[in-house]
């Protein structure tokens, strides 16, 4: 049995303070009526979209749009993880096909050996524990070691002001190889080659061309300064000619002072 102030319907409820029942939907105030079956008249209809004032059916619109809103900026990152060759053909119809991101859960496609898309896909327990710092860092890196070149392209546009296209148009100029000692690359970081180095203007920032590691460093440690790359070339040309010299086998060659 309902008690004397219990209405009975979620939502309704007496106002002790004002002496009057008060009608919600969700944490909206729908309003306030004396007359119980008013009250509960309010948020049945507001349940079934109907309202008493425009004022509040324009409320309750803007709290779905921004509902809406949040779902969108949720999916985002969903939308950006998406392989390439999906059958979504924008943003929009995609967030309408597979909803709202479900907590803890990830989206992948059913079948594999099929492309992803509306008729393919499903929410399953995420790989990654977010609340922790561990299962982060882990999804970080999982996510770069998929995704090596879209990484790539925003570091060199922060970091020089150019695109992926624009480093493999100088890499292809330069047959992929070093623009200075026209040998590839053969540092290695974590089991892989390094790529090419983009040289640069110090000042300016302007890109000039690609170096291998050693001639990028070696150019770096010399402070870019054509005098001292004059003068380390004469000093291997001075070194390079005394040590090939030839002396006969019954000679045995001095030591000079400036040796």
């Amino acid at each position: 049995m309902v008690k004397r102030y219990e209405s009975g319907v979620p939502g309704v409820h007496w106002d002790e303070a004002r002496q009057i029942w008060t009608a919600r939907l969700g944490r909206k105030l729908l309003g306030r009526r004396k007359d119980l079956q008013e009250a509960i008249a309010l948020r049945v209809n507001a349940q079934n979209g109907i309202f008493t004032s425009a004022e509040e059916k324009v409320d309750l619109q803007k709290r779905a749009h921004a509902l809406d809103k949040l779902v969108r900026l949720r999916m985002r990152s969903v939308w950006r993880d998406l392989p390439s060759g999906h059958q979504w053909p924008s943003f929009e119809e995609f967030v309408a096909s597979v909803g709202d991101r479900p907590q803890g859960k990830t989206l992948v496609p059913k079948n594999v050996a099929v492309t992803f898309g509306p008729s393919n896909f499903q929410w399953v327990e995420a790989q990654f524990n977010f609340s922790t710092k561990e299962g982060k860092n882990a999804y970080n890196r999982h996510h770069r070691a998929n995704n090596l070149e879209r990484y790539r392209d925003g570091e060199l546009r922060r970091t020089f002001g150019i695109t992926l296209a624009d480093y493999n148009e100088l890499l292809k100029d330069q047959d992929g190889v070093c623009a200075i000692c026209a040998q590839p690359e053969t540092a290695i970081r974590q089991g892989r080659v390094l790529p090419l180095a983009v040289d640069h203007n110090h000042k300016t920032g302007a890109p000039r061309g690609l170096l291998c590691t050693a001639c990028n460093i070696g150019i770096g440690s010399l402070a870019e300064s054509e005098e001292r790359l004059d003068a380390a070339k004469a000093y291997l040309q001075k070194w390079k000619a005394r040590e090939t010299v030839v002396f006969p086998e019954n000679v045995v060659p001095l030591k000079r002072n400036d040796q």
